[in-house]
């Protein structure tokens, strides 16, 4: 005798906010052709009518677009709610569970030396992001089996980061905001693992690095800068401790000037709407106690890639930038 599942009725209430966050993450999964995106900085350093004026120029633009998108990932992190990639849901009746989150998370960062027309080589440094979030529940979801639940759950998410900055910045600290949402797709169950989707909006304000009077540095750029990220992520409880493991994308974007000085010569230039991308991929090992969960969380972002322009000798390379946290969430 085989047994039917009765249908599950789709409420309009879980089906519109679920696909308005669906049509966001499709326009922000739409390419934006970083390489394009790259070449418009080095299209402005071809105006500088010297060979090495245009490498010096060059690099100062790979250093910027090596730079902006890790203070974007030390602002956010890899998973927006640590620990977890299911929803916090509702108690019972029409109460939301909310979720706060503390935490430190820490990017590691290698960028050409620019700020001294002579200097070669990479310099790296260490850029801390110290953050609260926080999660809340605002649709419960669909459930379609005993242990099938949270289906087209929602939460809304918002949070504050703290960057200090070294100090070739002429900002001592980064201040960022967020919110977003994220749409659970399974809920974790005993049999299942916890899925869901998570997008960001962080505005990062401005970032200065060297002097934009090119006189206490040969070269700076500058910008205010936004980001967008995007997450997927699963998590399951495997013996004493929770593992999630997520994949994202960052697109952080603004107006963006930058220039160098070569002979004493100053050349500055702007650009509208620069866009930078970048993926990342992390995991987080939890330990729960009660209403407390105390995660450490491992990751990666992706470089540049190839340039657009002969870099002069001597530049080095920028690759993958590894980060690491430590937070602490109470859910309620």
């Amino acid at each position: 005798m085989q047994t039917r599942v009765p249908a599950v009725p789709v409420p309009g209430a879980v089906l519109l906010p679920a696909a308005a966050l669906l049509a966001s993450i499709a326009v922000l999964l739409t390419p934006v052709a970083a390489r394009a995106q790259v070449t418009a900085l080095t299209r402005q350093c071809a105006a500088v009518p010297t060979v090495e004026g245009r490498g010096y120029c060059d690099r100062v633009a790979l250093a910027l677009v090596a730079i902006q998108p890790r203070l974007g990932m030390a602002a956010a992190g890899g998973n927006p709610v640590a620990g977890t990639a299911s929803t916090v849901g509702m108690r019972m009746g029409s109460s939301p569970r909310i979720s706060v989150v503390a935490s430190i998370v820490g990017v590691f960062v290698v960028a050409p030396r620019f700020l001294d027309q002579t200097a070669t080589g990479t310099k790296p440094f260490f850029l801390p992001g110290l953050g609260i979030d926080a999660s809340m529940g605002l649709l419960e979801g669909l459930t379609l089996a005993p242990t099938v639940g949270g289906v087209l759950s929602l939460d809304a998410l918002a949070g504050a980061t703290l960057v200090p900055l070294p100090l070739d910045f002429r900002e001592r600290a980064n201040v960022s905001w967020a919110v977003g949402a994220r749409l659970g797709l399974l809920r974790e169950s005993f049999t299942l693992p916890g899925v869901s989707l998570s997008l960001m909006y962080r505005h990062l304000g401005r970032v200065t690095y060297g002097d934009p009077a090119l006189v206490a540095s040969d070269g700076f750029f500058q910008g205010r800068l936004s980001m967008l990220s995007l997450r997927g992520a699963a998590s399951k409880r495997i013996y004493l401790f929770d593992v999630t493991v997520g994949l994202g994308l960052d697109r952080v974007y603004g107006d963006t000037r930058f220039g160098s000085a070569i002979s004493s010569v100053p050349y500055t230039y702007s650009v509208n709407g620069l866009k930078t991308e970048r993926r990342c991929g992390f995991i987080d090992v939890g330990w729960t106690s009660l209403v407390w969960q105390m995660v450490a969380e491992f990751g990666w972002q992706t470089g540049p890639g190839a340039f657009p322009a002969v870099l002069p000798v001597g530049t080095g390379s920028i690759g993958a930038a590894p980060f690491a946290g430590l937070a602490l969430r109470l859910t309620i």
